[in-house]
């Protein structure tokens, strides 16, 4: 039979990462429409390649 002895004890923890909220409201949700309302949106709508446009708007969302 076999014992096991643990002679240091002191574990630490890694502290806790802050985190990161997002507040999502009537006030933020309108400010973010108007952020976008906003934008120019002719890069994205005159693209005739459809991967290039759903880049531009991604790009442009992301930003917001």
């Amino acid at each position: 039979m076999q014992i096991l002895v643990l002679h240091n004890t002191n574990i630490q923890c890694p502290k806790a990462q802050p985190t990161t909220k997002r507040q999502i409201n009537e006030t933020t949700i309108a400010q973010f429409q108007l952020s976008l309302s906003d934008e120019n949106w002719l890069d994205t709508f005159s693209e005739e390649d459809m991967d290039s446009s759903f880049n531009n708007f991604l790009n442009v969302y992301l930003r917001h």
